[in-house]
């Protein structure tokens, strides 16, 4: 039982994290949501980026784009050569 809290108060704290940096720099939800589901990943794909969060394949690449001129994620080659999260 001590893992398990141990657990969701490292996510809790991850999310705090993840929105007080967004916020600061002015993101929204749809921000907020795409920084941790790439906290969550060693590397995610910017369409299973956007099927995460319920975004087609632009808006997803909008989103991307948004955090990356905002500095908030690094773009780094993957497989596909479409892994946004660093």
């Amino acid at each position: 039982m001590a893992d398990f809290a141990a657990d969701w108060l490292g996510v809790l704290a991850a999310a705090v994290q993840v929105r007080t940096a967004a916020v600061s720099n002015g993101a929204g939800d749809s921000e907020v949501a795409a920084l941790l589901t790439c906290r969550s990943f060693d590397t995610v794909g910017v369409g299973e980026l956007g099927e995460v969060l319920g975004l087609t394949g632009s808006g997803a690449v909008r989103l991307v784009d948004r955090l990356e001129r905002d500095g908030l994620i690094t773009r780094r080659k993957g497989q596909a050569a479409r892994s946004p999260c660093a």
